[in-house]
């Protein structure tokens, strides 16, 4: 090593460590790990109010619509970006037939990673698309729209969601058909 090289080094190190061999009490942490006692009993004049604060909820996209099943229809969905990852997703515009909120207009989105792949084929195969290859799908989403769907509005603890349902076609018999048992 140059000789200079290591002069400079050593300086250096000295200028962050202290003396060669020794260390430098790190500032940032004794300001942590030494609190005045005044801190805590200055937020003692919180307390009363403390109790009575709820912790806030996470808001509600679906408030006002019961859980339960519903029939709808989907007048659009696309292809998109989410703003804060730029991970793609897929935006259904849900317009609600019934039973109830019939008109009200809902989005549902499936944000697209590795880990959500096998949910969204299960969403695109509930709403009758069927790909060969994810590529195909930006260019097939359009022929969802006006396509009937069964949905399942569930609330849980951390938040509400809308769900596909499989629709199953349902026969009607003639009147004068025999059942099959």
């Amino acid at each position: 090593m140059n000789p200079s090289l290591a002069y400079i080094m050593r300086d250096s190190a000295r200028d962050f460590h202290g003396p060669l061999g020794t260390t430098l009490p790190n500032a940032m942490y004794d300001t942590f790990q030494k609190q005045p006692a005044e801190k805590s009993t200055s937020l003692r004049k919180f307390e009363e109010q403390w109790g009575k604060t709820p912790a806030r909820m996470p808001e509600d996209r679906y408030a006002g619509l019961p859980d339960g099943d519903y029939e709808a229809t989907i007048e659009e969905a696309r292809l998109s970006e989410t703003a804060s990852t730029q991970r793609p997703v897929v935006i259904w515009t849900l317009r609600i037939e019934g039973p109830h909120g019939a008109g009200r207009v809902i989005y549902k989105s499936r944000v697209i990673t590795e880990n959500t792949l096998t949910y969204l084929k299960e969403d695109l195969e509930k709403c009758g698309l069927s790909l060969d290859r994810l590529s195909e799908l930006e260019a097939s989403l359009p022929e969802l729209a006006g396509r009937a769907v069964t949905m399942r509005k569930v609330t849980r603890p951390t938040g509400s969601d809308i769900y596909f349902s499989w629709s199953r076609p349902k026969a009607a018999l003639a009147p004068d058909e025999d059942l099959p048992f």
